[in-house]
This record gives C-alpha cells, structure tokens and sequence, in this order.
C-alpha cells in the first residue's frame, strides 16, 4: 500500500493509523488460504519511505491489535490488495 497517498486522502486516520501500528509493533493480518478459508496472523507492519510493507496472499485485511475488553481502545482496520517487491535494498 502507498501509505503516502493514504495520508494525502485521509491524513487524520492515516496518523491514528500509523499511531496504533507504532505502538504496538504488532498488528493482525486477515487472508484467504489456498481452500478459499480465512485465517489472522500476526505481522510486524512496517511504513517505510511513504510505503506500507507486508509480504502475504495479496488479499488482505489489516487491524491493529486490541489488548483489553475495556472497549476505551481505538481500532484501526484497512483493507487492501498488497504488491510484492522483490527489490533487495528496500
């Protein structure tokens, strides 16, 4: 995802975004095995020089991690499609 361009369409959510990312270190990635079946993993997101870098299925949902049943935390989801970079030095 072009993080950059995110925070151009929507600069207050991208910053609760990048916020909740930060925090944490840690967010939930939602998407489709081979069998069509979903699955959550953890992954380490990481925005870099404006870009938002994953390596999974291209499909995918994005959430942060939420760590009480208190409900006073925010919770940042984002849906996308992800492309691959095969780019040794990023």
């Amino acid at each position: 995802m072009i993080w950059e361009q995110f925070e151009a369409a929507a600069p207050e959510l991208a910053a609760v975004g990048r916020s909740q990312f930060e925090q944490s270190g840690v967010a939930l990635i939602g998407t489709l095995r081979k069998d069509g079946s979903p699955r959550i993993s953890c992954v380490e997101p990481c925005i870099l020089d404006g870009v938002l870098y994953l390596l999974q299925d291209p499909r995918l949902v994005l959430h942060n991690t939420v760590c009480t049943s208190t409900g006073d935390e925010v919770e940042f989801s984002l849906r996308a499609r992800a492309t691959e970079i095969r780019d040794p030095g990023v």
